[in-house]
């Protein structure tokens, strides 16, 4: 089994890309068990315990010094990045998740943020991303 955690602030402009990368899969009727992290993705932690995930993909957005929209997708977070606004590092969770919960693999999507200021809009950039990301998703 595969699963699909969405981190970010949909209120934040850009920050919400993975809000609506779940929506997305959603609606196609993805398989994979999607969860949303919003600000605080040990939240989610409990909902993934005791189950045979394989593979779980990390979505959010980052400040990598990409273009806007760009995406990247990697097991390590590089050195120059900067993630979005939830309380714990991704570093932790990913540590965690891979230590206490056993998932064999952890793969990041992250997209290169435009604005996260409350109350923007997502950027048209980062709205095109949606689908990329989507696909890289389903076909792996």
């Amino acid at each position: 089994m595969e699963a699909v955690v969405g981190i970010g602030n949909e209120l934040k402009g850009d920050d919400g890309f993975a809000f609506f990368v779940l929506k997305e899969l959603e609606r196609q009727g993805s398989e994979k068990m999607l969860l949303w992290g919003g600000n605080s993705p040990e939240g989610v932690l409990h909902k993934l315990r005791g189950k045979k995930i394989e593979k779980l993909w990390i979505v959010d957005a980052a400040e990598f010094g990409g273009k806007a929209g760009e995406i990247t997708e990697t097991e390590k977070l590089p050195d120059k990045i900067v993630l979005s606004t939830h309380s714990t590092s991704i570093e932790q969770f990913v540590r965690y998740i891979k230590e206490e919960i056993e998932i064999p693999e952890v793969r990041l999507l992250l997209v290169q943020a435009k604005s996260i200021e409350f109350g923007d809009e997502m950027s048209e950039e980062v709205r095109k991303a949606v689908e990329e990301a989507v696909s890289i998703i389903q076909k792996a």
